[in-house]
């Protein structure tokens, strides 16, 4: 089995269905993703997911909870907490640069100061990209519409004339 997956993989086959192109940088192919992406959809509206999800959310504040009682850090459950927080000084600092991070890094913020949306490269003129990304996102784009059948285009367009005249 595992042979059948790396030799599907190497030569860029989907490992689901077996017959179509891998979309690139993954393993299975446009029509394979959207499935597996409504299964999970289904599978997350489900009472027992939910009932699952419930459970394991009581189990992280219980957790939490003990972990509040007895000084240790709640996010890695490993060191002493610092005086007077709820976290020890290595998970501090992981979260204070993942917050600097957040700030300055965010998509929104790149795109005031004229940045890529993805690095701090400077765009093509007229677009969100550098170089560098900008073929990756044509890429990505021109391997989606070989897969997006035209009827489906169609009915997403009417859509979305439907919608904007519904605002209106």
């Amino acid at each position: 089995m595992n042979e059948y997956y790396q030799w599907y993989k190497e030569h860029h086959i989907c490992v689901d269905c077996k017959t179509n192109d891998a979309v690139k940088g993954k393993v299975k192919c446009f029509y394979c993703l959207q499935n597996d992406a409504e299964r999970k959809r289904k599978e997350r509206e489900t009472v027992e997911y939910q009932e699952k999800k419930k459970e394991l959310a009581e189990r992280a504040k219980r957790t939490r909870e003990d972990r509040l009682k007895n000084g240790i850090c709640v996010r890695c459950g490993r060191r002493k907490a610092e005086p007077n927080k709820t976290s020890c000084s290595y998970c501090l600092a992981i979260r204070r640069n993942e917050m600097r991070r957040k700030r300055n890094g965010t998509q929104k913020n790149r795109k005031q100061r004229g940045m890529c949306l993805y690095c701090d490269n400077p765009p093509i003129k007229g677009k969100y990209f550098c170089k560098k990304h900008y073929e990756m996102e044509v890429e990505l784009a021109e391997n989606a519409r070989k897969y997006i059948k035209p009827e489906s285009i169609k009915k997403r367009k009417l859509i979305m004339w439907a919608e904007m005249q519904y605002r209106r």
